[in-house]
């Protein structure tokens, strides 16, 4: 990381202020929200469907708003041949979660039927996007493009095979970066079940594994924010020393929560230091008055001012300049997250103002996100129900539970189980992201990876909880569709795959 001087810094801030105010304009393009009208306007104006699926906290979405879609050529395409929506990965998980392979940003075409044409990740320039938009329209069909809808058939067992752990467990040893530490090659993020299972290995005495987490842990500690805490998203070099500095809740409460974990496990001062350098970070900035907690902050301050500038300063420099961008919507997963992260706090440290302040937040959630024992994401009732709130909810109970011995909050994970058995469960395997009764334009609702892992494991611990058999067959029903070769084969890193298999049918 570059150590900017003074005289530096002023150079650095006058090009970033000089080049955004150049690019800085009202967009040109009439973005609208996911919703059937706009397939509608589609097919009644004959156009295809172009959707931007950003997120508020990307500094490369602010990058291609500003400089992509502000390109004359590209505005003309799109406003010609195109209905333009916008989305909010953050605001809609089941979009988020089908086309989290491809962002962000994400870039994806469809007829005005809904079907996929062609998807891109990551930042286009103006130039490539002019010839990306060409191409489509030239040739308006999946074929054209080689758009792959990967498809995933349940198993008959309800376990991973003696090969599939064996593949898996080679994986996830090859993928390990020894020089760098961490897990991934080009890019580098606390990825939680690798470190979980790792550690879930090292106190089952492997020595090789409780070193890969200790030395990961180690690495990841760099992506901290010196001065106000919290945990940089990624470093997009693999030594952990690019970051992008968005501060997103999962990189949060995955970071308070491993490392407050690794402080029960091993007892290293550093751990718990950095747990609580993130907890400074999510009270003393993402907190709301209510006590619960909004959702990002920004990588950038503004279009004048990126996080490679801003972040680099201490802490009254940076308060002079102002305050990054925090979204400020209250979701029931992030939250949910929120309490699982508190109660591992409480556990390392003995301290019961972390388990006050989780019930806090799992209280307001009952209160203002609750419908019928599940929980909604947003304020709207309106909105879609997604799975990932009231699976995420359900595991916050359960480490309430398991904190206070509590059993209302027992009570209020097995309501939460029953909702998902009734909405989410697919009989043919697995569990949908998004309520099976709710308007769905995409023509099959995904089956997120992760959602199911941690079904699995949330079903388990429930069963073990309350000796309910019911709650077993829904860890089982979760573990044939990640047992899948159609999963292990196409799928890298699947550690959350070999812990829930370790916790459901025994160690591997």
């Amino acid at each position: 990381m570059i150590k900017l001087t003074p005289a530096l810094f002023i150079v650095v801030l006058f090009l970033n202020l000089s080049a955004s105010a150049a690019e800085k304009k009202d967009s040109l393009i009439n973005w609208q929200p996911w919703s059937a009208a706009a397939f509608e306007q589609a097919k009644k104006e004959k156009k295809l469907v172009l959707m931007d699926l950003e997120a508020v906290w990307c500094h490369w979405c602010h990058v291609m708003d500003a400089k992509t879609y502000h390109d004359p050529k590209v505005v003309g395409l799109i406003n010609k041949h195109f209905v333009a929506i916008r989305v909010d990965q953050d605001k809609q998980p089941d979009i988020s979660n089908r086309y989290e392979d491809y962002g962000w940003p994400a870039t994806v075409v469809f007829d005005a039927n809904g079907t996929e044409i062609i998807k891109k990740r990551g930042y286009m320039a103006p130039q490539f996007m002019g010839w990306f938009l060409e191409a489509v329209i030239a040739e308006p069909t999946p074929d054209a493009h080689d758009t792959v809808q990967r498809t995933i058939t349940a198993g008959m067992d309800a376990f991973l095979s003696k090969e599939q752990k064996e593949l898996l467990n080679t994986r996830f040893e090859f993928i390990y970066d020894k020089k760098h530490k961490g897990w991934g090659r080009r890019q580098k993020f606390l990825h939680s079940d690798s470190v979980e299972y790792a550690m879930v290995r090292g106190a089952a005495g492997s020595k090789q594994h409780e070193a890969m987490a200790k030395d990961t842990l180690d690495a990841a500690r760099v992506l901290i924010d010196p001065e106000w805490g919290g945990m940089y998203q990624y470093s997009d070099e693999s030594d952990w020393l690019s970051p992008h500095f968005e501060k997103v809740m999962k990189i949060q409460t995955d970071s308070l929560r491993l490392y407050a974990l690794a402080y029960t496990q091993w007892g290293r001062k550093k751990d718990l230091e950095s747990a609580l350098a993130t907890y400074r970070f999510l009270t003393g900035i993402l907190q709301s008055p209510d006590g619960v907690f909004y959702t990002s902050q920004d990588a950038d301050l503004n279009d004048e001012v990126d996080g490679h500038t801003y972040f680099l300063l201490k802490n009254t420099a940076r308060r002079k300049l102002g305050m990054p961008r925090i979204d400020k919507h209250i979701y029931a997963r992030e939250n949910a997250w929120i309490i699982s992260a508190l109660t591992a706090l409480y556990r390392a440290t003995g301290d019961k103002k972390h388990l006050e302040e989780a019930s806090k937040v799992a209280n307001w959630i009952i209160k203002n996100r609750s419908v019928d024992g599940g929980f909604i994401h947003a304020q709207k009732e309106t909105e879609a129900t997604f799975l990932g709130d009231t699976l995420a909810m359900g595991q916050a109970f359960l480490d309430l539970y398991e904190s206070t011995t509590d059993k209302k909050w027992l009570s209020h994970a097995s309501v939460a189980a029953k909702v998902i058995e009734q909405k989410f469960k697919d009989n043919k395997g697995g569990f949908s992201t998004l309520l099976s009764s709710t308007e769905n334009l995409l023509i099959t609702p995904v089956k997120h990876i992760n959602s199911q892992i941690m079904m699995a494991r949330f079903s388990n611990l429930l069963h073990k909880h309350t000796g309910d058999k019911e709650h077993k067959a829904l860890a089982q029903h979760a573990m044939r569709f990640l047992s899948s070769t159609d999963l292990t084969d196409q799928r890298r890193l699947l550690a959350g795959v070999l812990l829930a298999d370790r916790e459901i049918n025994g160690a591997n």
